[in-house]
């Protein structure tokens, strides 16, 4: 049984969420890279727990960030090159240096926020 089962048959179910268990992971993850085991017994303080049930509950503490990822060696690392994503913000059209900001460039600007999709937001 893999230790997503044995979370199941324990009638629980992992919550992916930023929490103070994910700081402390990812402070932890920081030093180094660190197998699901080393990483849960010092984030959770829950020493023996067997395996399949540590990348289970690795997963659910640090699987959803984007900037950290599992090797091929099943070890946790910080991803360095990973950035957050930009985010698109409106421009104003450009104004002579010094000039105060006049009602038609705050239309445009809210005009260009209208256009742009919720998820660039």
């Amino acid at each position: 049984m893999n230790g997503d089962a044995v979370v199941a048959s324990l009638g629980t179910r992992l919550k992916s969420a930023e929490s103070s268990l994910t700081e402390a992971a990812i402070a932890l993850i920081g030093k180094g890279p660190i197998g699901s085991p080393e990483l849960v017994a010092q984030v959770c303080q829950a020493i023996g727990v067997r395996r399949a049930l540590a990348e289970s509950l690795a997963r659910a503490v640090v699987g959803h960030r984007p900037d950290v990822r599992q090797g091929p060696d099943g070890r946790w690392r910080l991803i360095a090159d990973v950035a957050p994503p930009a985010r698109a913000t409106p421009r104003a059209p450009a104004a002579s240096p010094g000039a105060a900001p006049t009602a038609a460039s705050s239309s445009a600007m809210r005009e260009a926020a209208a256009a742009l999709p919720l998820s660039s937001l």
